[in-house]
């Protein structure tokens, strides 16, 4: 039996990864800046507001050093802690391959509630959720800018992430345009 069929998820867990990625489909380039420094004023603003709203905010090491804030609700993601450590109030650090989700939601809930919870990144975080089938809805900002190469969303995903993740059986909400220079915005649903 997988973790899959054995998580006891309630209708009210929701995991959503946003991301922002350039036109070509990556989510930075090789060893580049960060999202914050290449992403348009509109995206952040946006991006912001949804990590302010949410309960939970699951990330790798390096996405929560690129932007710490010990107000935030964050489980980080690291193989450094083979046991569950609340290195702060706020910041549950563990290593998914060893502890259970149901296990992780159930600690969550008894310092916050568990109902809204994001995917911040960055690629390997995006894989273990996309592995577990546990990303229920995708917020995904496309800025007009290219790199070449870099870092997938997802490591097996074509340049056109949306294609992939409606032949997933994913559905497609309305475009937005976020600004003049051509910012899209995309929410995709299982």
């Amino acid at each position: 039996m997988t973790l899959i069929q054995t998580l006891p998820r309630t209708p009210r867990t929701r995991f959503t990864l946003v991301a922002v990625i350039s036109r070509d489909g990556f989510i930075g380039g090789e060893d580049g800046p960060p999202p914050a420094t290449w992403a348009s004023l509109e995206e952040q603003t946006l991006f912001l507001a949804r990590v302010a709203a949410a309960d939970w905010s699951f990330m790798g090491r390096g996405t929560h050093e690129e932007a710490y804030r010990e107000d935030r609700h964050r489980v980080i993601f690291s193989s450094r802690y083979p046991q569950p450590t609340w290195v702060t109030p706020q910041h549950l650090w563990l290593d998914p391959e060893r502890i259970p989700m149901q296990w992780v939601l159930k600690e969550l809930a008894e310092h916050h509630p568990v109902q809204d919870c994001l995917i911040l990144g960055g690629t390997r975080v995006h894989d273990w959720f996309w592995q577990q089938q546990l990303i229920d809805q995708v917020e995904l900002t496309i800025e007009p800018i290219e790199f070449g190469r870099g870092l997938p969303l997802l490591s097996h995903m074509a340049r056109d992430p949306i294609e992939d993740f409606l032949a997933q059986g994913y559905t497609l909400q309305p475009e937005r345009i976020l600004n003049a220079a051509g910012t899209r915005f995309w929410t995709l649903e299982r």
